[in-house]
């Protein structure tokens, strides 16, 4: 970890640590709203189309989160956002009807875009270029983990008391303390020169590798890994081993981060991306090949894990390579935009897939996208110079 933990830490670490705290709130509060909504007798298709709120804000608002944060200052946004988080999770108990749900889920869809947006700006853009990959590696990781916290911590609270909604609006409010502590490190964009939403969404034409690895990424995550219990279900395997495949999904995306992230210091990223997605495209297709031997199984999903996550890791890394200041800024709205993309289309798409194709339907559309991101990559590699 040497040239990572090295006298620049301090710089960095800020943001690492406010999104880690802000994690635990955000993975305590899209299941929150899931149980709540099933105690009040919500069909399953309400209960999902209610959580799309905060993906369709989150592809509302990232092309013009880059002039906000020029316009407002990047401190000032962080501020905004959590205080606006905060008050939101405070009024969900005034009523429970969908549309006022919905309507907070979509101010903590804009507030929870501009908080992953600001920090991850900040970190790629202080990161040095020779542990930039490593560093995001970490970032990663630490996001993992955070992410297995919050469902642990409803189990805990429950959803019958008020404190089900003061405890993460508290959390979310202590996501301030380290950026606070550490405002003197951060960049400081200006109006001048930030990029309009136009411009922002341009970035899917002159970066395709990085912001569709991202969408990957993001239908993965969103999609194939919210459905995963559901396919071993149908596949005739017990609820425990069901959900704990959920599990191992986790461990692949830590297991695999520090290595990707050394690699992506020393080795060309883009060919990182090619192997990181057809290493996604193999991985489901195993699963299906070895859904009755549990040890092969397993490996399998820690592997699409790894790789999924990898893609955000290697995506970022070669953003912070290509592009500084106001580019940089863009290019991460970008990557935000790219994530909520996949995370607004996956889950619908992946289930009407398991529909169609019973059950395996699933698993097939997440190996054919990743497929389909791996002849991109390689038609980048051959015929273009990035």
């Amino acid at each position: 970890m040497r040239g990572v933990l090295g006298p620049d830490v301090l710089r960095w670490v800020p943001p690492v640590v406010t999104m880690a705290v802000v994690s635990i709130a955000v993975s305590y509060i899209w299941p929150m709203f899931s149980l709540l909504m099933e105690r009040e007798g919500y069909s399953g298709l309400l209960i999902g189309l209610n959580a799309t709120a905060a993906a369709l804000m989150m592809v509302i608002s990232a092309p013009l989160l880059p002039r906000i944060m020029g316009r407002v200052g990047l401190i000032p946004l962080v501020i905004g956002s959590a205080l606006a988080a905060a008050l939101a999770m405070a009024l969900v108990p005034l009523s429970p009807d969908i549309w006022w749900w919905g309507l907070l889920r979509m101010v903590l869809g804009f507030t929870i875009t501009a908080l992953f947006f600001v920090s991850e700006y900040w970190l790629v853009e202080i990161a040095p270029q020779e542990s930039r990959g490593r560093i995001v590696a970490l970032y990663a990781i630490v996001l993992s983990l955070s992410y297995a916290i919050g469902p642990k911590l409803l189990a805990w609270v429950g959803i019958e008391t008020y404190g089900t909604y003061a405890v993460p609006a508290a959390i979310m409010l202590a996501g301030l303390l380290p950026i606070l502590a550490g405002r003197r490190f951060a960049p400081r964009p200006k109006a001048e020169g930030a990029a309009s939403p136009l411009q922002t969404v341009s970035y899917f034409r002159s970066d395709p590798l990085i912001l569709w690895g991202v969408v990957l990424f993001g239908m993965i995550e969103f999609g194939a890994m919210g459905l995963l219990s559901v396919w071993a279900l149908r596949n005739g395997m017990e609820e425990a081993f069901a959900l704990g495949l959920l599990s191992f999904l986790a461990i692949g995306s830590v297991l695999f981060q520090l290595p990707v992230g050394w690699a992506a210091d020393r080795f060309d990223r883009r060919r990182l991306l090619a192997v990181a997605g057809f290493a996604a495209t193999v991985a489901p297709l195993l699963m299906i090949q070895f859904v009755d031997h549990r040890i092969a199984l397993v490996a399998c999903v820690i592997l699409l894990g790894g790789m999924a996550v990898s893609l955000y890791t290697l995506a970022l890394t070669e953003l912070g390579a290509r592009y500084q200041g106001a580019e940089l800024a863009a290019g991460n709205a970008a990557v935000v935009l790219a994530y909520g993309f996949g995370a607004f289309m996956a889950p619908a798409a992946f289930g009407q897939a398991m529909d169609l194709i019973p059950p395996d339907g699933l698993l097939l559309l997440a190996a054919a996208s990743g497929l389909a991101y791996t002849l991109l990559a390689v038609a980048r590699i051959c015929f273009t110079a990035r």
